[in-house]
């Protein structure tokens, strides 16, 4: 068997790379080695938002060093894609497929002008035995919006997603009930073989693509009491003392070699608790990271007025209680994957 997967993989970011890396993996370890590839659609690209125009956004804001680190860091992201298996043949609605995995990432966030939307993100204009969702997430896409932008999924044979929203969206529009599944970053069983010893010592890893304004000089008089060095990895955040330009890849790395994290991204948060690293999470918007530290039991690790850094730091994480809940999603989710791939038979309310 061939499985072709469809998701937001070429992003320079690390959380879209991962979950495609970690599908990849997951899914040739049940079906072989090689027999995974990702689609590869034409006319690629990022639609209204061009790369040009973002240059020209940040120029335009004063942040030239902001341009310097994104374009170093597309050279590194460019050098991993080697890493994940491309479809020679270029995606055609004419081709004929064994089994097609869409997601995981926010494929369904039609209310997004981030990505491209293409059809075959809601299983439309594709031949193939089996089509399948894996953990696709609407973002911050409400069910209306997804109603009113013509969200269909009619065409999946299975469905499974990864947060409450989708959950939501899934039940109301379609009528079927879609499994729950984890991300495929918390699917995968380990990093430790990607991972790297780091020279750098005593840091405080940030990892945000925005902090409060108000909230940076809390972060900045936490490190100077602690003596920690703040570095921005993978992001540019000016404020840090250091901004590092990674690939995904060596992301594990410096992840790893922290002291503590601070992000506000959904997988900045998950390979924190991967990784067993002290949390703190700010998040305002986003319903995502909110689910994923519910789910885990970490709510008091979100700060805000009431529950400061210092207080969210200073507070001990029990991981063998997460990794109690990890590794009963991972096994529910592996479950649903073989199911759907017709690797196992599916489990009836009578058996």
């Amino acid at each position: 068997m061939q499985v072709s997967i469809a998701t937001l993989h070429g992003a320079n970011n690390v959380g879209a790379f991962l979950q495609a890396y970690s599908l990849q993996t997951v899914v040739e370890s049940l079906v072989g080695e090689g027999a995974c590839h990702f689609l590869r659609f034409p006319s690629e690209g990022t639609g209204k938002s061009s790369k040009w125009q973002k240059v020209i956004y940040y120029l335009k804001q004063g942040q030239p060093k902001t341009v310097l680190f994104k374009y170093k860091s597309a050279k590194k992201y460019a050098q991993a894609m080697r890493l994940l298996h491309m479809d020679p043949v270029r995606f055609s609605p004419d081709n004929m497929y064994d089994a097609v995995i869409v997601g995981s990432d926010e494929v369904w966030n039609l209310g997004s002008k981030k990505f491209k939307h293409h059809p075959q993100f809601f299983a439309k204009n594709i031949q193939a035995k089996t089509i399948l969702s894996y953990a696709p997430s609407v973002g911050n896409s409400s069910t209306q919006t997804l109603k009113t932008l013509g969200a269909d999924f009619s065409e999946f044979h299975y469905l499974s997603v990864r947060d409450e929203n989708a959950y939501a969206a899934v039940k109301e529009i379609d009528g079927r009930t879609p499994t729950r599944v984890c991300d495929p970053t918390i699917l995968m069983e380990s990093f430790s073989h990607l991972i790297q010893p780091i020279s750098a010592k005593n840091y405080i890893l940030v990892y945000s693509y925005g902090i409060p304004r108000h909230e940076i000089a809390a972060i900045k008089a936490y490190a100077r009491k602690h003596k920690k060095t703040l570095i921005s990895v993978g992001t540019y955040n000016g404020w840090c003392d250091k901004n590092i330009v990674v690939d995904p890849i060596e992301f594990l790395s410096w992840l790893n070699g922290a002291d503590q994290v601070i992000t506000s991204t959904f997988h900045g948060t998950v390979l924190s608790m991967r990784l067993h690293k002290p949390l703190a999470v700010y998040t305002s918007t986003s319903q995502k990271v909110k689910n994923i530290l519910k789910q885990m039991g970490l709510e008091n690790r979100i700060v805000s007025k009431e529950n400061t850094l210092s207080a969210v730091l200073d507070k001990g994480i029990d991981y063998n209680a997460v990794e109690t809940k990890f590794q009963e999603i991972r096994e529910a989710s592996l479950q649903y994957l073989r199911m759907a791939l017709g690797l196992q038979e599916e489990q009836t309310d009578e058996t």
